[in-house]
């Protein structure tokens, strides 16, 4: 039965993992350095057969370089199973990388297909870098009741010599990969030395001695020993033998060996293999080896204890790291986007908006003589006054054009049928409707027909929409232009982002809107009105479009070949009388009353331009209808009513979406060591945490070493120099654990560990 000081730390240490990996969740694992176990050993060690015996999941086994990348492991004990797969990004990757590598998601969940989430995993980095290895790193979580709380890394295996597929700049930069963990200062390292090859041969002992100060957290397994049976292998037997006994290659946590399943064993069970495994370790070939050296059992309670042990050891300086990150968040934070008080930002508007409101006036008037419109970026959009003269004249000018493109008689004498110009296959012919208002009566033939002058105009009228559609545009894009300007000058960048996007934006929607309102109004009131032409006028109009229809007669007689000839012989007067003659009854008549009909209905539209009607192509009627609301608009009243989430609004600078979405990153990133840091310091008040071994105190009270629970080996000469050596002090120290002879009740308790927590 569990003591009430174990249940109490196992139940810490499950919160404890939790806040870590919710760190995890948010990238800051490559910023805080957590405990965990990594895992380093030579191309086919036997690497992947001792993963899955520790963890047991399916690590795919092939030949050569396996994976290309480091996989790190959170294997935790929880009440329901889940297997959840992410990549880390790398350094190096670029924001869109990131971006592509962050959407990874496996097309499979279950524990049994590992292998192929790898392959997956490897596929979609390989994507956008088709680099042999990277710096990425693939995040697995493995949840289960009946697993253990451990934190693994499994590393590319290291190679000597490289093989088909393999270049020198693969192992350059696997050895630089595994290097790099074996320096994190957290890391319990994992050497694995396998019985089938020489250990000189094996690099990995000599990388571990160099980065590790001579084996300073380190555990070492020797694997494959069965590739050392016979006869001719006692020798190097003996090696390995001492290698056991630290005695070769020194690891400050000792050494284990352990033997897995070979080809023919694939199908073994976990039980079947571990009694294969206790079996062959109990031979008088490994007789010698102290039974707390050998076997799975042992090394994943070990591994467990280790672990355990030191993630509670590393509580106080970890939780100080994660504080230290949180401030630096924070920093970065304000840097994406500074927020200024309310109060703050409603002085500076009130400070800013009686020279703004001077600025618009001075433009509008034309009067240029304040530094802003000399020093302006760009100074021509600052000239309001002249850029909107220039925009009323060129819509002046594009009415008069459209009149002149929308002129509706023809080049021939023949009008009904002369409409053959811009129009398309299947548009309503102005010409062919009036020709048939005429044919159905309402005047007698011949004569003038104000009913056909009125539909000809209103049809001139109607294009009105679309070009003062444009016009309201155009005038809205010249005052934004000014006001942006206009407001960068005053406010400066920070603010003036969202002075215009809360407070300008708005009044010039209203403008336009009323302003659009007013000549839609008037388009329609020219729609439905007749035209009102004078005496005088409508005579001189009739008189016009008499002249203009015979002179078009008489030009179509003059091209003709056939009429040229004749023209020898008779008179002019004659050929235009024969010409008469020849047309369909009622032809002429209403040829001459439609002539007649257009030209007033153009005399009308003159007329309307010419006089005041339009008041949107002068300057005076827009700065009635628009230019001095502008100028009403921004005053003290405008920002003195302004409540403080509008401008709070206001003091918002806008950011560009990639700034955007780092800052919500980084949001989540201090939430995250916010409630982290908040629940570690609640655990560190409650008390010192009860050892995770039940042992009884010390004799001598001073620390045990890190070798306890193993048969202690001679005293190796580089233990005192690796004490008090500069990188092992840099290292967190473990608390005492105790060994395993004095604290266990029970003499063969392989899984005590695994069991209980």
């Amino acid at each position: 039965m569990d003591s009430p000081d174990r249940s109490l730390k196992t139940e810490r240490l499950a919160r404890i993992l939790s806040i870590l990996d919710s760190l995890k969740d948010t990238g800051l694992a490559n910023v805080i350095d957590l405990p965990k176990i990594v895992v380093c050993g030579q191309q086919n060690s036997g690497k992947s057969s001792l993963l899955e015996s520790l963890t047991g999941l399916k690590f795919p086994v092939k030949d050569g370089l396996c994976t290309r990348f480091a996989t790190e492991l959170e294997v935790r004990r929880a009440p329901d199973s889940s297997l959840h797969a992410c990549i880390d990004p790398g350094p190096d990757r670029t924001a869109s990388d990131i971006e592509h590598l962050r959407r990874f998601r496996p097309t499979v969940t279950d524990v049994d297909s590992l292998g192929q989430i790898i392959d997956e995993a490897q596929f979609y980095m390989s994507k956008i870098n088709p680099s042999t290895i990277c710096s990425d790193i693939l995040r697995l979580q493995f949840r289960g009741s009946d697993l253990f709380n451990l934190s693994l890394v499994d590393l590319p295996g290291v190679f000597h010599n490289k093989a088909p597929g393999q270049t020198l700049e693969d192992k350059a930069a696997v050895d630089q990969l595994v290097r790099n963990y074996l320096r994190l200062p957290r890391a319990i390292i994992l050497t694995i030395v396998s019985g089938g090859n020489e250990p000189a041969n094996q690099i990995i002992t000599q990388m571990a001695k160099e980065e590790r100060n001579d084996g300073c957290r380190v555990i070492g397994v020797v694997t494959k020993p069965d590739e050392l049976d016979g006869s001719t292998r006692d020798h190097q037997r003996e090696v390995f033998l001492q290698i056991l006994n630290n005695e070769v290659y020194h690891c400050q946590l000792g050494w284990f060996i352990i033997r897995n399943r070979n080809g023919e064993q694939k199908q073994l069970s976990a039980d079947d293999r571990d009694e294969m495994e206790a079996k062959y370790l109990r031979g008088k070939n490994w007789s010698s080896v102290p039974k707390e050296q050998k076997g799975v059992g042992r090394l994943r309670s070990r591994l467990i204890q280790i672990y355990h042990e030191d993630v509670l050891s590393q509580l106080l300086p970890i939780t100080a790291e994660m504080e230290e990150e949180q401030n630096k968040i924070k920093r970065q934070i304000s840097n994406v986007a500074m927020r200024p008080p309310p109060h703050l930002t409603k002085t500076a508007l009130l400070k800013a908006i009686t020279p703004l409101n001077t600025l618009i006036r001075d433009a509008i008037a034309g009067q240029y003589q304040h530094e802003f419109f000399q020093q302006s970026p760009r100074a021509h959009q600052a000239l309001l006054h002249d850029e909107i003269l220039g925009l009323i004249d060129s819509y002046k000018s594009r009415l008069r054009t459209h009149l002149k493109d929308a002129k509706p008689l023809g080049n021939t004498v023949n009008f009904a049928a002369s409409r053959t110009d811009k129009r398309g296959a299947g548009e309503a012919d102005p010409l062919g409707q009036a020709m048939e208002m005429l044919s159905l009566g309402g005047g007698l033939p011949g004569q003038y027909n104000p009913a056909v002058t009125e539909d000809l105009f209103h049809k001139l009228v109607a294009e009105w929409s679309s070009i003062f559609r444009d016009l309201v545009r155009d005038l809205l894009d010249v005052l934004t232009d000014f006001m942006k300007l206009a407001a960068a000058h005053l406010l400066g960048a920070d603010l003036a982002p969202g002075f215009l996007r809360e407070l300008v934006d708005p009044v010039l929607r209203r403008l336009a809107d009323e302003l659009e309102s007013h000549l839609c109004d008037l388009v329609k009131k020219h729609t439905t009105n007749s035209p009102a032409l004078t005496r005088d006028l409508l005579k001189d109009g009739i008189r016009r479009g008499r002249a203009r229809y015979m002179s078009h007669l008489m030009s179509e007689l003059l091209t003709d070949s056939t009429a040229t000839s004749r023209h020898r012989r008779d008179s002019r007067q004659s050929l235009l009388e024969e010409r008469l003659l020849d047309m369909p009854p009622d032809t002429f008549g209403s040829q001459l009353a439609l002539a007649e009909a257009l030209e007033c209905a153009e005399m009308h539209y003159e007329c309307i331009l010419k006089s005041q009607a339009l008041p949107v192509i002068d300057f005076p009627s827009m700065d009635s209808l628009v230019l001095q609301k502008l100028v009403k608009s921004f005053d003290w009243n405008l920002v003195i009513g302004l409540e403080s989430d509008e401008l709070e609004k206001i003091g918002n600078m806008q950011i560009d979406p990639a700034a955007a979405k780092e800052q919500e990153h980084l949001k989540e990133q201090y939430e995250k060591l916010q409630s982290g840091v908040r629940e570690l310091k609640e655990m560190l008040q409650e008390g010192e945490f009860p050892s995770l071994t039940p042992s009884r105190a010390d004799t001598d009270g001073e620390a045990l070493t890190a070798n306890a629970g193993f048969k202690t080996p001679k005293k190796h000469p580089r233990d005192e120099e690796a004490e008090d050596s500069p990188l092992t002090k840099k290292f967190a120290r473990r608390p005492a654990i105790a060994s395993a002879e004095e604290s266990s009740g029970e003499e063969d308790s392989d899984d005590y560990y695994g069991k209980e927590l």
